[in-house]
């Protein structure tokens, strides 16, 4: 389909099958793809004509742990919630890998089903877990979903997730019980910041919906992909990775290493009065 349609570039969503599946055909046809997954294995698949816009999971994941603090006198002790099947599994070994860089300990990654809408039973476990943490890695709505429950049911830990959670879509699932939620971010300055809103603007005029980060970062790929087609040709296409140069994006910088994963700086930001704001060094 994709020589047949004379598709000169991809962009791999976040599901890590899909981004498999174009990563396969990318290896065969030598046509680049960007990639909003965050997966670690999408950068060890040896396609080296990719570029990931998001941060992976292990960063991530790895950044939460190490930056929040326990409210309790011993070490933190964190229950991660992820999907189920492959999915899930991917995110189970990149989050294992990342609470071991931070010296931080996983009591339990539970699979949560897609059909799942009823989270007593799941919420029940957390509690008698008795963790110190629960990282909620999943969509926006069910993070949100699953937040209210845990809440609700009286759990007061710490409760984080990737930063696809700085969602307005997060925000209305969870409605107050998001209040201290935390997410990732990557750190933007002053010029980045400007995009930022920018494009927030545009995207509400142009939709009547408010934009997300995972708006911000599917348009930086098409830009992204849109730059590097214009400036080689269909024959020096995979000669233009690795990417050397570093462009101005809705989400932040653009710039890569060696192996196309976009390279960042990440802070903390948490859930007040329904908004994600900058983490206060005494709020952690």
């Amino acid at each position: 389909m994709v020589l047949d349609d004379g598709a000169q570039g991809l962009i791999a969503p976040p599901n890590g099958a899909a981004t498999h599946l174009a990563l396969q055909v990318a290896g065969r046809t030598a046509v680049p793809v960007v990639s909003l997954c965050a997966d670690s294995s999408v950068s060890r698949t040896g396609v080296p004509w990719m570029a990931r816009i998001v941060p992976t999971t292990i960063e991530e994941g790895r950044f939460l742990l190490a930056g929040l603090k326990s409210e309790t006198s011993g070490p933190p002790q964190w229950v991660a919630l992820v999907p189920d099947g492959r999915a899930g599994r991917e995110v189970s070994r990149d989050l294992n890998q990342a609470a071991l860089a931070a010296q931080r300990k996983l009591k339990r990654i539970c699979e949560i089903s897609s059909s799942l809408t009823n989270f007593e039973s799941l919420v029940a476990q957390v509690l008698k877990d008795q963790p110190t943490g629960v990282l909620i890695w999943l969509d926006p709505v069910p993070a949100g979903r699953l937040t209210r429950s845990l809440r609700e049911a009286g759990f007061a830990g710490k409760l984080a997730g990737p930063s696809r959670c700085n969602s307005p879509a997060f925000l209305a699932a969870s409605a107050q019980a998001s209040e201290g939620f935390v997410v990732p971010a990557i750190i933007l300055d002053k010029p980045g910041e400007a995009r930022f809103q920018s494009f927030q603007k545009a995207y509400r005029q142009r939709y009547g919906i408010e934009a997300d980060l995972t708006a911000a970062e599917g348009y930086d790929a098409a830009r992204l992909l849109v730059h590097i087609l214009e400036r080689n040709d269909l024959q020096s296409l995979p000669g233009a990775f690795p990417l050397v140069f570093s462009l101005p994006g809705a989400s932040g910088d653009l710039s890569f290493d060696t192996e196309g994963n976009r390279t960042i700086a990440l802070r903390l930001l948490i859930a007040r009065r329904g908004s994600f704001v900058a983490v206060k060094p005494e709020q952690k």
